[in-house]
């Protein structure tokens, strides 16, 4: 009974961010582990990856990624019964485990899904880096992963999986209590929840991302670099209502300075203002994409590197964070 009013009494944080002050990219994510096994996808980058450092302070004692490679995998319905030697998977063991000498997982990284064995109930607050990142799905295969959904109002896996033809949410496992992997039978009740992974069947090849596919241009983060100008955040609605579309500024100190940029379809003249604190896309059609057009003021850069946060969110459920960085040149010290 403890272990069940953990998950249902803490759930709505189980992914809490907060900005930090200092850092506008740094968040921590919020998960509470229940004691045994638990399925988490971690949305945030640590400082230091090494597991020792990543679960210091904490009761975690074995941790387990899968590693997709190029053959099928079955999902395992017991990890306490996991063959971490088969081919693919990585394991952690703490220093005060025998099985320490053995480990083969040396670094835990965001935006990835881990199993995690917890040898008591503990909340979890783990700092780092906000990334972006796309879902990569292995053909015909169970897929261990999770989903950037809103902590407070996430979709059923019905709405999420909509738009996938078939091809996803067919055949999806949750990590129960007792630590024992379920079907989830009711999905257009059942709800997503962040920060969980799932046990997920691709069947065929499909690069879907859910009912708000967003395509940022570079690896993790906006990054105009030391010359870019404009950059643009697209996204595709992929379900068959329409969505609001809303991206939200995080503010922090030494923000970097951005533009959005708009054209008047009746002037045909462009202009640049400020990024307002809040943008919003109220109607965005079945199957037609939009886009946030942005311009780094680079003029007003008071730092040779600056960053910025900006959390995308859609009527849909889905949540993500896209980091914004710059570099201004002329302010390096020179040599």
């Amino acid at each position: 009974m403890k272990t069940n009013l953990l998950w249902k009494g803490t759930w709505l944080a189980w992914v809490c961010f907060g900005a930090l002050a200092t850092q506008a990219q740094s968040l921590t994510q919020t998960l509470p582990l229940q004691s045994g096994w638990n399925a988490v996808f971690l949305e945030v980058e640590p400082a230091d990856p090494a597991p020792n450092a990543v679960f210091a302070g904490t009761p975690v004692d074995v941790v387990a990624r899968y590693f997709p490679r190029t053959s099928s995998v079955q999902f395992i319905s017991d990890p306490a019964d996991a063959p971490w030697n088969e081919p693919g998977w990585g394991v952690w063991y703490a220093s005060g485990r025998p099985e320490s000498v053995v480990s083969s997982l040396h670094a835990i990284h965001g935006q990835k899904a881990y199993l995690v064995h917890a040898a008591a109930d503990h909340v979890w607050r783990l700092t780092g880096n906000a990334s972006f990142a796309r879902l990569r799905w292995q053909a015909d295969s169970f897929n261990l992963l999770g989903f950037a959904v809103d902590e407070q109002s996430p979709p059923t896996f019905d709405r999420f999986f909509a738009g996938a033809g078939g091809r996803i949410g067919q055949r999806i496992y949750r990590l129960g209590a007792g630590g024992k992997w379920q079907p989830v039978t009711a999905p257009a009740t059942t709800r997503l929840r962040s920060g969980e992974a799932y046990w997920v069947y691709c069947q065929g090849r499909t690069d879907y991302q859910g009912p708000l596919d967003v395509t940022v241009p570079g690896l993790g983060e906006l990054d105009f670099g030391v010359a870019g100008a404009a950059l643009e955040i697209q996204f595709l609605n992929a379900s068959s209502d329409p969505a609001s579309v809303a991206v939200e500024v995080v503010s922090t100190r030494g923000d970097l300075p951005l533009a959005r940029v708009t054209r008047d379809l009746t002037t045909l003249q462009t202009s640049y203002p400020d990024l307002p604190p809040l943008t919003t896309f109220s109607a965005v059609a079945p199957g037609r994409m939009d886009f946030l057009r942005l311009q780094v003021r680079r003029e007003a850069m008071t730092a040779v590197e600056q960053v910025r946060l900006l959390k995308l969110t859609s009527s849909q459920g889905v949540r993500y964070w896209i980091p914004v960085r710059a570099q201004r040149a002329d302010l390096a010290p020179q040599p």
